[in-house]
């Protein structure tokens, strides 16, 4: 029989005890990986405007204090003419700083919103916290301990599903204020898992609820980074997804477009993870002689079985190998 042994390359044998992570979960999964480089560019672009508001000011309160030096009537005529000079520099650098800060808000201006940058959050008081944490912690960032999401599941697994049920805005600000530690990333990441979960159960619509509800939790978690927020309050989550809120409501477009490049996601990594099923069940029902053969990309071991079992049988169970794309046949080999 005929075959193309290119398409064993695809072929993984799961090995759950020497995974890092869920045996459900990808980590390297490139939506977590898409998201931190967007925050990261945003942080990047934050601190430049920062710089430029930072010389502004600088300048402003130079032009104060030479202006308040030249209302003196005690200076001699050359002190005053050096701060005249001085005001005149001092107001070409601000014209300038002015003029930067104007580019950089119509390149802002310009740049698409995403999920991360839909809107701003501005609070009514600020508190310092001596001991300051960030929210996005070394831990986050770090190599993920074995078992670590099974262990998570296992303690917040049923607040994830209720999350994922909830309809509004609104109810999702309520259960977030009595679940605050669902906001980390290993939630958001969690949410994906349940949304490939719903598609491959067939159940769009929860599907599309929980995508909704980790775009909101992205939301929250990306925004309480770059505003090097201490700690996720009750009062924080109110304040951001109330403002998201109002602002999707004027303008659902950027909120929904993400929305629906999620779905396709979702959608080829269910199909993906489906056609694997198959594969592996296919896989795990053969005789142990072919397991070896297909394991190994053994022909030797496959003719062998092929010895030792009917023609029949043997053709049942290539065929069943072709249908999910274990074996592909080839007219240039043959068993």
């Amino acid at each position: 029989m005929p075959v193309d042994y290119s398409k064993w390359n695809s072929i993984e044998i799961s090995d759950d005890e020497d995974a890092l992570v869920s045996k459900h979960f990808d980590k390297e999964s490139w939506w977590r990986l898409r998201h931190q480089e967007r925050l990261e560019r945003m942080v990047v672009a934050k601190k430049s405007r920062n710089a430029v508001v930072k010389e502004l000011n600088a300048a402003k309160q130079n032009i104060t204090d030479i202006q308040a030096q030249l209302k003196c009537k005690d200076i001699c005529k050359e002190v005053r003419e050096d701060l005249g000079n001085q005001l005149i520099e001092t107001e070409k650098q601000y014209k300038r700083w002015e003029e930067k800060e104007q580019e950089l808000k119509v390149m802002e201006k310009k740049t698409p919103w995403n999920v991360d940058s839909i809107c701003h959050v501005s609070m009514d008081n600020t508190r310092v916290n001596t001991q300051f944490r960030p929210v996005v912690t070394d831990e986050d960032s770090a190599e993920i301990p074995p078992g670590e999401f099974d262990r998570f599941m296992e303690v917040h697994g049923q607040d994830l599903l209720k999350l994922a049920e909830l309809d509004n805005s609104k109810e999702t600000i309520t259960f977030l204020q009595q679940h605050t530690n669902l906001c980390r990333q290993m939630a958001c990441d969690l949410l994906l898992v349940q949304a490939v979960d719903f598609r491959i159960a067939g159940n769009d619509k929860l599907m599309h609820k929980t995508l909704v509800q980790y775009l909101r939790l992205t939301w929250l978690l990306g925004k309480a980074a770059s505003n090097l927020v201490a700690e996720i309050s009750p009062s924080y989550i109110d304040a951001a997804l109330t403002k998201l809120t109002k602002h999707v409501a004027e303008d659902s477009g950027p909120f929904i477009s993400e929305l629906s490049r999620l779905k396709e996601l979702v959608i080829k990594r269910a199909e993906m993870k489906i056609k694997e099923a198959r594969i592996q069940n296919v896989y795990d029902s053969l005789p142990p002689l072919m397991q070896e053969g297909f394991a190994e990309r053994s022909t030797e071991k496959l003719r062998k079985a092929a010895e030792n079992m009917s023609l029949e049988e043997f053709k049942e169970h290539m065929k069943r190998c072709e249908e999910v794309g274990l074996w592909v046949t080839s007219s240039s080999n043959r068993l």
